[in-house]
Parts: C-alpha cells; sequence; structure tokens
C-alpha cells in the first residue's frame, strides 16, 4: 500500500499515514495547521471530506481561526465537502482549490464570516447547504446563489436553514438533523462506488 504521512499537519505528536486511495475521509476533533493541506491535496481520489469539531491554527499568530488554501492547493477529486461545529472565522479559497465540487455543507459554523465568493464560480457545484450558521455565511450564500443566477447559472441551488435562536425552524427541519441531504448524497454515491 501506497501512503501518504504527515508529519505533524494535524497537530499530533506523532505521523499521521494515509492510504493513497482512500475516497472518504473524516477528521474529527483534530488541530489542523496549514502543512496539514498539502498532505490532503495529495490524496488524488478524495472525493468526500468531513472536518467536524476541529481547530485551525495558521502560521500567523492571531486569535482568529483562519482557513488559506494556497495557489497549489487543489482538492482534484474532491466532491463533497461538509464542515460542521467549526470555530472557523475566515476562509479563504477559490474554485481553483475545489475544482470538482459539487456539494458543500456548512453545519453550525457560527463564527464563519463569508463563504468565499470564489466557490460559486466551480462549474461542478449543485448545492449550498448552510445549517444554523452565522447570519454573514448565510449572507454570503445567498450572494453567490445571486451572482450565479446573474450570469445564467440557474442549476446552482441553496438550502438555508437559520440558526433556532433566531427563527425557529419547522418540525421538519429538527427531525431532519444537520447534513441530511449530504448523508443521502454520501451514501448513494457509496453505493454507487461499491457497485
Amino acid at each position: 500500500m501506497r501512503t501518504i504521512s504527515s508529519p505533524d499537519g494535524f497537530g499530533c505528536r506523532f505521523r499521521v499515514t494515509f492510504p493513497r486511495n482512500i475516497t472518504k475521509l473524516e477528521l474529527s476533533t483534530c488541530e489542523i495547521n496549514s502543512e496539514a493541506w498539502g498532505t490532503l491535496c495529495a490524496l488524488h481520489k478524495l472525493e468526500v471530506l468531513t472536518i467536524k469539531n476541529c481547530s485551525f491554527k495558521s502560521n500567523e499568530e492571531t486569535c482568529d481561526e483562519e482557513w488559506e488554501l494556497a495557489n497549489g492547493d487543489v482538492f482534484c477529486s474532491l466532491q463533497f465537502l461538509y464542515l460542521e461545529s467549526l470555530n472557523l472565522v475566515n476562509w479563504r479559497a477559490d474554485e481553483t482549490n475545489f475544482s470538482r465540487l459539487c456539494h458543500l455543507c456548512l453545519h453550525e459554523c457560527k463564527l464563519l464570516e463569508e463563504i468565499p465568493s470564489g466557490i460559486g464560480e466551480i462549474p461542478t457545484l449543485q448545492l449550498i447547504e448552510v445549517e444554523h450558521c452565522s447570519e454573514s455565511a448565510v449572507n454570503s450564500a445567498e450572494r453567490i446563489k445571486e451572482e450565479q443566477s446573474e450570469n445564467g447559472n440557474d442549476d446552482l441551488k441553496l438550502r438555508i436553514v437559520k440558526s433556532r435562536s433566531r427563527n425557529h425552524t419547522s418540525k421538519r427541519h429538527q427531525r431532519r438533523g444537520p447534513g441530511l441531504m449530504m448523508k443521502n448524497q454520501i451514501a448513494s454515491w457509496s453505493h454507487r462506488s461499491m457497485s
């Protein structure tokens, strides 16, 4: 098995090793620093990435958590990106970083200032889900949808579930839980991949 290792890219004292042919990855309750992105981008078959309850550390000493992808950081096969319960404030990326992304789901990213506008330029993007996130993140998703509609891209769908503290969500949304649409699509994708 060929593997890819990340020396201390995940805030731990040991080397993290991934199989090169991995298609799904969930990072949960870890610290991700800027060196980790090159390692993850080297997973050329990665199609589904879930990041939950993780913290982002940049090389610069700032108080805010930031995720900045460099020009060379490209997730070449990534189709589903699910971000949940992050204290992420700034996210800097564009269409070149996620060239095949189909579905973006943000759940409980309450400090996120905005979704990078370049995400809307991804030609394969079909759906953005924003659930219980900051008002500014919701506004940025709406701007992306509006800009894409103005440019003739009416295929991009937007699903917003506002925070329960500001608006009471319907019982239907409460029962559905976070990212149900994405989880169903991942299950469907997994089934097709195994066939």
